[in-house]
C-alpha cells in the first residue's frame, strides 16, 4: 500500500530538475518524450527549447523524424531508447549503441568510450 499519489509526488519543476541533476554532474534526459502521457510533449505540448537539454529518450526511436519535421522536436538532438518496461516480458531485446557524440559518454569516461 502507498499514501501517495506517486504521480505528483514532485514540487521542482523542470528547470530546477534539469539544474539539480547538472549540479551533481549528470546530464538530465527527459524519458519517453513521445508518449501519449507523463511526457514533455503531453504535458508542455511542445518541446522546451529554453532550457537546453542535449539529448532526450524515446520509446518509439522511428518516430523522431516525424516528430522533428512536424517542429514537435529538435531536428539533430541526440538520443537514446528505452524500453520503460514494467515487466520482464516487456523489457526490450536489442541494446543500441551510444552514437559518437552521445552526450553520455561524458559521464561514462575514457574507459567505456
Amino acid at each position: 500500500r502507498v499514501d501517495k499519489l506517486l504521480t505528483g509526488a514532485l514540487t521542482l519543476d523542470i528547470g530546477q530538475v534539469k539544474a539539480l541533476c547538472e549540479g551533481l554532474g549528470g546530464i538530465a534526459v527527459p524519458a519517453h518524450v513521445d508518449k501519449d502521457s507523463y511526457s514533455v510533449l503531453s504535458v508542455f505540448g511542445l518541446w522546451p527549447e529554453d532550457l537546453g537539454f542535449e539529448m532526450l529518450e524515446l520509446a518509439r526511436p522511428h518516430a523522431y523524424p516525424a516528430l522533428a519535421s512536424a517542429g514537435r522536436l529538435p531536428a539533430g538532438l541526440p538520443f537514446v531508447t528505452s524500453s520503460d518496461a514494467h515487466a520482464l516480458v516487456s523489457m526490450r531485446e536489442e541494446f543500441p549503441i551510444l552514437a559518437p557524440e552521445c552526450p553520455l559518454w561524458r559521464l561514462l569516461g575514457e574507459k567505456f568510450h
